[in-house]
């Protein structure tokens, strides 16, 4: 039976002094105690180490670690237990979190990950202001038990394109909030050059190689923080053409068998909607969304039976939308996402990069209203 005594926790941090403390009162509020909590800091210039050793006495470590992928080579030097954790310095978790996971490291074989669904909400960089702080994670409802397992690569790539793409519900995965085994992560090549930030998911194709993953669906145990700082938002740290190419073709390689026009629908509209989300500006100047599709068709990244199903993809995109509508969303949600000219059938129609009807904001959905 495993015990919390089983799981290294790791808090991976790099100036972010005014996030991390949160993340550690987290841990320390646990329904089961956590004797060990270890802060990896990766050369931070603020006052982290300061305010990790303040919870010196209460069982956390701060190790200061240095170099690019300092925090993640450390992690794979001090893991010593069956199961390791990493959390991120700036999201928030619920009391249960880990009483959730003990209770499915025990009453599921096989598994090599157990990780969260997740919800998002805004923050600034003044993390003391409680006015910032989800309702649902300040006071907190019991987590659910609803699992989601999932046993090969396809049934994880099936799952991620759905998360992203109405109707299905939002059940993704949240890296952050993963535990898996130690093996792995003693295995494990950073592979940011080849997948960029989008690396988790080779990572979570790894998971489903070694065995079965058990996604725990209640999205309130997970709270990641939307900040100016945050990395996602960064575009130094978006995606070349060549690893937008390589993140599509993680996808392509375990679908290529399945014919399914809805699954490759939902895969064009995901490539849709984050394209704009996690590539380089630059890039998506030199490949609009049309033109870096026709890479990927001249790559065979995509299948050639894709094209008609690309082509009436591309035609629900085009149909009875409200421009006024849609600008006067994203000008109350202060959200800038750019405008493309696709060419269908001998028109020119001006599309925003979005999904009709529905407004997707880094994964949520706000239901437009858009007439018909």
């Amino acid at each position: 039976m495993y015990t919390i005594d089983d799981i290294d926790i790791f808090i991976m941090t790099h100036n972010r002094s005014f996030f991390v403390s949160e993340t550690i009162e987290c841990l320390l509020k646990q329904t089961i105690f956590i004797p060990r909590i270890t802060v990896l800091d990766n050369e931070s210039s603020d006052n982290t180490e300061e305010i990790v050793k303040q919870y010196a006495k209460k069982g956390v470590c701060y190790v200061k670690t240095f170099g690019k992928y300092g925090n993640f080579y450390k992690a794979q030097e001090l893991a010593q237990k069956t199961w390791v954790i990493h959390f991120h310095d700036d999201n928030l978790i619920h009391p249960e979190f880990f009483e959730k996971v003990l209770y499915v490291l025990n009453n599921f074989n096989g598994l090599s990950a157990v990780t969260y669904s997740y919800t998002l909400f805004s923050s600034t960089d003044v993390p003391t202001d409680p006015n910032i702080r989800p309702e649902r994670f300040k006071h907190p409802y019991p987590l659910s038990n609803a699992f989601l397992l999932l046993q090969s690569k396809k049934e994880f790539a099936i799952n991620n394109i759905r998360a992203e793409t109405y109707p299905w519900p939002k059940i993704s995965p949240c890296t952050p909030a993963v535990v898996y085994k130690t093996e792995i992560l003693k295995n494990r090549v950073p592979m940011n050059d080849i997948y960029g930030k989008v690396d988790d998911i080779f990572l979570y194709m790894q998971f489903c190689e070694k065995g079965k993953v058990v996604l725990i669906a209640d999205a309130e145990a997970v709270f990641v923080r939307q900040h100016i700082n945050r990395d996602l938002f960064k575009d130094e740290n978006s995606l070349s053409l060549e690893q937008a190419i390589n993140w599509v073709k993680l996808y392509t390689d375990v679908l290529r068998g399945d014919k399914r026009e809805s699954i490759w629908t939902g895969l064009l509209e995901m490539i849709f909607l984050m394209y704009s989300v996690i590539v380089k500006k630059s890039v998506q100047q030199d490949y609009p969304f049309p033109l870096f599709i026709s890479v990927l068709f001249e790559k065979q990244v995509l299948p050639e039976f894709v094209q008609p199903i690309y082509e009436r993809f591309l035609y629900s995109q085009s149909k009875d939308l409200s421009l006024d509508t849609l600008n006067k969303t994203l000008k109350l949600q202060k959200y800038t996402f750019w405008q493309k000219v696709f060419s269908i059938k001998n028109e020119t129609i001006k599309v925003p990069f979005i999904k009709l009807k529905y407004l997707h904001l880094l994964g949520v959905k706000i239901l437009l209203g858009v007439k018909k």
